[in-house]
Order: C-alpha cells, then sequence, then structure tokens
C-alpha cells in the first residue's frame, strides 16, 4: 500500500496535483486491469453455467444443426461414391440403395401416403407426390447415416463442454470475489486522492493525458489540461469511427460509477478538500 495515498492528502500547488496524478495512475489501471478481468471471468461463469443448464437439450441442437449445414455436401459425395463404386457382386451401391429405398418396409407408409395424396389431388398431387419422393429419396443417407454419427459427436463435444463448464462453475466464483476484493482495496486505498480528480476523469487514459500535459509544460492548470483532452478525446472519436474509443470509455464510465460509489461514503474528506480543488482549477 502506497502510504501517500493512504494518508490524508495534501495538494497545495499544481506541481503537488502533477505528482498526486502520477501516485494515482498505476493504481487506477491496476484497478481497470482487474475489472477487465473480472468482467471476463464473470462471462466465462455466465456461458459455463448456460452450458450446463442446457447439456441434455444440446446435443440435439448441435446434431441438427450440423446434419443441415453438412448435409448437401455429404449427400453429394454420398451419391458420387455410390454412383461410382460396385459391391462384391459387381453391383453398384447406387443400385443397392434404390433396392434398399424401394422395398424398406420402414419407407412403405411414406410411398402409400405419397400415392393416396397423388390420387387424391389430381395432376398437381402426382407432381408434388414425385417431387416429393425425390427429395425423400436423396436426404434418406443424411438422416440414416449423417444424422446419428453427428448426435454421437455432439454428445461427446457435449461430455467434454460440461466438464470444463463444472470446472469453471467450481473455481471461477472464488476468483471473481478475490478480483473484486482486490479492486475494493485498491478504491479504498486511493480514495482520498481521487478526490482530487474531476469525477469524469477518473480513469488512466485521463490521468495519463493529464500528466503528460504536465510534465511537458502544455497546461498551466488543470481547467487547461482538461481542456485539452476532451479536445483529444473528440478528435479520437472522429478517427478511429468512435467504436475503440467508445468501448474504453464505456469501461471507463463504469469504473469512474464505481469509483464515485466508494467515495460517496468518504464525505468529510471530499468536502475538506473541495475548497482546494475549485481553486486548483484555477492556477
Amino acid at each position: 500500500m502506497d502510504q501517500y495515498l493512504s494518508e490524508s492528502v495534501g495538494v497545495n500547488s499544481l506541481g503537488d496535483l502533477n505528482h498526486l496524478y502520477h501516485k494515482l495512475l498505476d493504481k487506477v489501471r491496476s484497478v481497470e486491469t482487474k475489472a477487465e478481468q473480472k468482467a471476463q471471468l464473470e462471462q466465462e461463469l455466465s456461458e459455463a453455467r448456460d452450458t450446463l443448464s442446457v447439456r441434455f437439450l444440446m446435443p440435439i441442437v448441435m446434431a441438427l444443426k450440423f446434419t443441415l449445414y453438412a448435409g448437401i455436401p455429404f449427400i453429394v459425395v454420398f451419391f458420387i461414391l455410390a454412383a461410382c463404386i460396385k459391391n462384391a457382386d459387381g453391383v453398384r451401391y447406387f443400385t443397392v440403395y434404390d433396392h434398399w429405398y424401394g422395398s424398406a418396409p420402414s419407407l412403405h407408409w411414406l410411398s402409400d401416403l405419397l400415392l393416396k395424396f397423388g390420387d387424391t389431388c389430381g395432376v398437381v398431387g402426382k407432381i408434388l407426390a414425385i417431387v416429393i419422393g425425390v427429395i425423400v429419396f436423396f436426404l434418406i443417407p443424411a438422416i440414416v447415416v449423417l444424422l446419428p454419427l453427428s448426435l454421437i459427436g455432439a454428445i461427446i463435444i457435449t461430455v467434454h463442454a460440461c466438464n470444463q463448464a463444472r470446472t469453471t462453475v467450481e473455481h471461477v466464483p472464488g476468483k471473481v470475489e478475490n478480483l473484486g476484493n482486490e479492486i475494493d482495496d485498491i478504491i479504498d486505498e486511493i480514495a482520498p486522492g481521487m478526490s482530487f480528480v474531476p469525477p469524469d476523469y477518473r480513469y488512466s487514459d485521463a490521468l495519463e493525458f493529464i500528466c503528460r500535459a504536465f510534465d511537458n509544460h502544455k497546461a498551466d492548470s488543470l481547467k487547461e489540461a482538461l481542456l485539452q483532452y476532451d479536445d483529444y478525446a473528440h478528435k479520437c472519436r472522429l478517427e478511429l469511427g468512435q467504436q475503440e474509443m467508445i468501448g474504453r470509455l464505456n469501461t471507463a464510465i463504469d469504473m469512474i460509477q464505481e469509483q464515485n460509489d466508494k467515495l460517496d461514503s468518504i464525505h468529510s474528506e471530499v468536502r475538506s478538500v473541495n475548497s482546494k480543488v475549485n481553486w486548483l482549477m484555477w492556477l
């Protein structure tokens, strides 16, 4: 713990303020890094719990999705091979499959249904029955072969994913709690010093910019440094299409809110330095 930050902070000049900001910078970076790690672990924990909650449905969904995505390539390859390869009797496997399709007892109900549909609906019905029959003829290999293989693979993947998810659920909550405690400890440590930082600038990017402005004599007051940072942030948003900057600023805003919540518990210290902050803004 930094003794300077843990004790009552005294700021009587712009140099003192610059020194304080340099002291705070590494601590604030540490809080932001730990907050990102905590958020990542919480995301992993949420995903792990979601995985366990759908573990019985997951293999079926995965198998159906894979069959849908790989079905057409599989069917094409299947019938190409069936048309080219012969069995021991010299009969092409396409002929074997065609014979099986026409004589399979499990498909008789479908043939009867299509015939009745065609007889009932006239010419249009017969055409539709033929189209449906052809589609089914080509889909059967994917249903009979690809779907069961996909289901077996999906079960294996699900078992592995659930094992990892159980490990995550078992160990990650403790890590999240530890990171939360470390963040709280750092915020408690730097709270007196952070009282000298305007609320909207309590994150590392702003502090680093202000420190550089002071170090390089580009700003003669805190207000001037803040205005320069506002201009810099605006240009970054324009040049980077806002995406990267918005992400970083959103993280910073979350940290600002968390730090401000902590600072609310030390009203007496904030009141004691309000007059100094106002004075320093116009140095």
